[in-house]
């Protein structure tokens, strides 16, 4: 380690030194497990005579290194692209469909002081009495949808390790000395719109399932960020360590956090949805909305705290807003190959970025495609006849499964 040059190390050089130490020896004991599990006497690939070392130049093929790796880089692609399933899973869609929302959420005027330790009491108190209301209706909400759908109910309720409109009314009577319980009447008009948002989704039979993109938008932010936000809670009210004034960011029947959040989003990937991808659009979209309603929550607060000049736009405006913008970016990220008037002579190919300029932008859907194609020659002619523009297309996909039939044959 005393080798390693000072460019390659984090600003503290020990750190630095100590991370890759750790990071080399966990590569090598999930090396070890992999071999030992699927009852290897050595390492398939690397040559034992050299040490066994992924690191070294050569393998035992005689083979670069770097080119040993492409070339198994390249058919794990084709593999998993052939065998991957086609129902999209529900938990990285909302992943990365909400990953610009949690980011502008991070950015909000309110949160970055909150970070900061820069809380003033008195809107802090507003955002628990908030809270309390969207918490309430949200679990209220869920209970009922407990009561008709099997399948939520046995898989996804935990009403005693989440709840937190219970806690929350707690902090909130803390923080004003009192035993009274915040009043609808008095919450904030961004407040009120979540609220009504909340009941008419847990009221409509078919968009009720909605009620889960806000359940991963709260909850899980609450197990993960949240958490954060409560140490930092502790140290500007110099609050009790018993949990007093901040038990909203407890979690005392959930002992391992991460576990849980695992099983949570392997849990939202087997809810029954369409095949189609609608139901999931719907849910990441609803994923957004509830950012978007947290967020005008955080705005109000500081509108209301001489922070910012105007108020929020109403909800639906702010919705309106939203799906605009993503509409718009959308359409940036469009192929440029894709001429939208040109007809391909097959339904199924109509609007898809024409093969192989697919592989520039999206690799993934590019060798989706290759593996189709392979796999079915006879409907491969049929497209090709259908549309000749694409002959070049196949001829290289069929340059490319040669390619891989010599590697193949070579490593016999």
């Amino acid at each position: 380690m005393s080798t390693v040059p000072d460019s390659h190390l984090s600003e503290s050089s020990e750190d630095g030194k100590v991370s890759l130490a750790k990071l080399l020896k966990h590569i090598h004991m999930i090396s070890q497990s992999l071999r030992i599990n699927d009852g290897l006497d050595s390492c398939p690939v690397f040559d034992e005579k050299t040490g066994g070392c992924p690191f070294k130049r050569m393998t035992k093929n005689g083979t670069p290194f770097v080119k040993e790796m492409e070339y198994k880089q390249w058919l794990n692609i084709l593999t998993k692209s052939a065998a991957q399933d086609p129902v999209l899973a529900l938990s990285k869609e909302l992943k990365e469909g909400t990953r610009k929302s949690h980011k502008e959420a991070e950015n909000v005027h309110f949160v970055k002081d909150f970070v900061r330790g820069k809380i003033e009491r008195n809107s802090y108190v507003k955002l628990l009495g908030g809270l309390y209301h969207v918490y309430s209706s949200m679990e209220e909400e869920l209970d009922g949808l407990s009561q008709h759908n099997a399948w939520y109910r046995d898989n996804m309720h935990f009403p005693n390790e989440l709840r937190r409109s219970t806690v929350l009314l707690e902090d909130w009577q803390y923080f004003t000395n009192s035993t009274s319980v915040p009043r609808l009447e008095d919450a904030s008009d961004c407040t009120k719109e979540y609220v009504q948002r909340l009941h008419e989704l847990g009221k409509s039979k078919g968009d009720s399932i909605l009620l889960l993109a806000h359940t991963y938008t709260r909850y899980l932010g609450d197990l993960s960020g949240g958490r954060v936000l409560g140490r930092v809670l502790r140290r500007t009210f110099s609050l009790p360590e018993e949990g007093q004034g901040w038990a909203f960011y407890r979690f005392d029947l959930i002992k391992s956090p991460n576990k849980f959040k695992v099983a949570y989003r392997k849990a939202l990937d087997t809810i029954p949805l369409g095949t189609d991808g609608t139901d999931v659009d719907r849910i990441v979209d609803e994923a957004n909305v509830a950012f978007l309603m947290n967020m005008r929550i955080f705005s109000e607060i500081d509108y209301l705290a001489g922070k910012a000049t105007s108020r929020p736009n109403s909800l639906s405006v702010a919705i309106a807003e939203m799906r605009g913008r993503k509409i718009e970016e959308e359409d940036k990220n469009k192929c440029p190959f894709l001429n939208p008037a040109q007809k391909s002579g097959n339904e199924e190919n109509e609007g898809q970025c024409p093969f192989p300029f697919v592989l520039l932008h999206d690799p993934k859907q590019g060798m989706e495609r290759m593996m189709a194609a392979l796999q079915n020659p006879l409907q491969g002619l049929q497209r090709v006849i259908a549309a000749p523009d694409a002959f070049a297309a196949y001829i290289f996909v069929a340059l490319i499964a040669v390619i891989i039939a010599v590697r193949f044959y070579n490593q016999l």
